[in-house]
């Protein structure tokens, strides 16, 4: 997750990393002070660029990944830490398919840079997280924290571990928990970050509007500014019936069954569909040589195209010629060109508008409370405000 993408949006895509990997639901209390408790997926591989020193900032080796590396602490978040061993089982998970198909110094490269990228989103979670507590009076604070926790791990067994079970492929919690130590990742470790991610995000839709207002004006600019996006193309539904060239010794003799199809219909009184079936030589012949919706300028044979959206519904077209045969159609049904009126438009645009104004008082509150928490990582080595 790059840092130029808005922070909504990267908080956005770890919700939806966190509640999928494979995990399992284990019952604990609200996180002790100081205790590393953080972890998620990176995001899918490969599909990153190749990493230098220059773009991580640190090889594997600088990194000091070795023996005691799962202990390495990666960041300070207020008075939390993030230790390796937090983020580095699910990365590791992530990249197992690819360890034997890469060498072990863009192995080792890609790893770095996840790890990084995973690092900055989970600082964030963490701010968010952090913001949440002070906003409880310090006197309710232990007792509240008790009782939220305790809500989050029942939503968390009651939606959660089934689906997590499922795609995991086992029967039982202790399946999947040996499947987890395999990375050194643990079952609780997990279901923190869940709660954490969701009391912190509670604590953020509490500080800002999530319907904030948009004034009429701003919706009238809205659709003006856009309004080719609001431009439907006509479409036409119709039926087809087709002779063509390369089945006859002479065209003459295409042309001649063309007409016998078209007086079938017309003089006959036969259905369309019948005769399209019986002798129509049109790829939609079998479906009685009817075709769905279709837009203009969307054909290969101009004058079909300009004769579906010329002719009168429900009345069959002359004998018409192009390079591939003779044809006869009918419009069964037609909407023209138009645009979207706004009475109808502006539904859609004040939710995108009310979206733009609360991604901003989303990063403006971010903004705010990162003053609040100093941060450290081991990428920088400098604490932040």
């Amino acid at each position: 997750m790059e840092r130029n993408q808005p922070l909504a949006s990267r908080m956005a895509l770890l919700a939806a990393i966190v509640l999928t990997p494979v995990f399992a639901f284990a019952q604990f209390g609200p996180p002790q002070r100081g205790e590393s408790n953080v972890g998620g997926l990176v995001p899918g591989f490969p599909g990153n660029s190749a990493v230098t020193p220059d773009q991580s900032g640190a090889t594997a080796a600088q990194d000091g990944w070795g023996e005691f590396e799962r202990a390495k602490i990666l960041a300070r978040v207020g008075e939390d830490v993030i230790l390796a061993g937090d983020i580095l089982g699910l990365v590791d998970q992530q990249l197992a398919p690819y360890k034997d198909k890469l060498p072990g110094s863009q192995y080792d490269q890609q790893r770095s840079l996840l790890m990084r990228r995973q690092l900055k989103s989970i600082i964030e979670m963490k701010i968010l997280y952090q913001a949440f507590i002070r906003n409880i009076p310090p006197k309710k604070r232990e007792e509240a924290l008790a009782n939220v926790w305790e809500q989050i791990n029942q939503r968390f067994r009651d939606e959660q571990l089934s689906s997590v079970m499922k795609k995991a492929e086992v029967t039982s919690i202790k399946e999947l928990d040996d499947q987890l130590q395999k990375y050194g990742w643990s079952i609780a470790k997990q279901t923190r970050l869940y709660g954490e991610r969701q009391l912190g995000m509670y604590g953020v839709f509490q500080k800002i509007d999530r319907k904030p207002h948009v004034a009429h004006a701003e919706l009238v600019r809205a659709y003006k500014d856009d309004i080719e996006q609001y431009h439907v193309a006509a479409k036409a539904k119709f039926e087809m019936l087709t002779v063509r060239h390369d089945r006859f010794k002479t065209e003459q003799d295409a042309y001649l069954a063309m007409t016998r199809m078209g007086r079938e219909v017309v003089l006959g009184g036969a259905p369309f569909w019948a005769v399209a079936k019986r002798g129509s030589h049109g790829p939609n012949a079998e479906e009685g040589g009817k075709y769905d919706w279709t837009t203009r300028d969307s054909l290969a044979s101009d004058v079909i195209d300009k004769t579906i959206f010329s002719i009168p519904v429900a009345r069959m077209s002359q004998i018409l010629r192009d390079d591939r045969g003779f044809h006869i159609v009918r419009v069964l049904e037609r909407n023209d060109a138009h645009f979207v009126p706004f009475e109808e438009a502006q539904i859609a645009i004040r939710k995108k508008i009310q979206g733009v104004k609360r991604e901003k008082a989303f990063e403006e509150y971010v903004a705010r409370i990162q003053d609040e928490v100093p941060v450290w990582t081991i990428y920088d080595g400098t604490v932040t405000r």
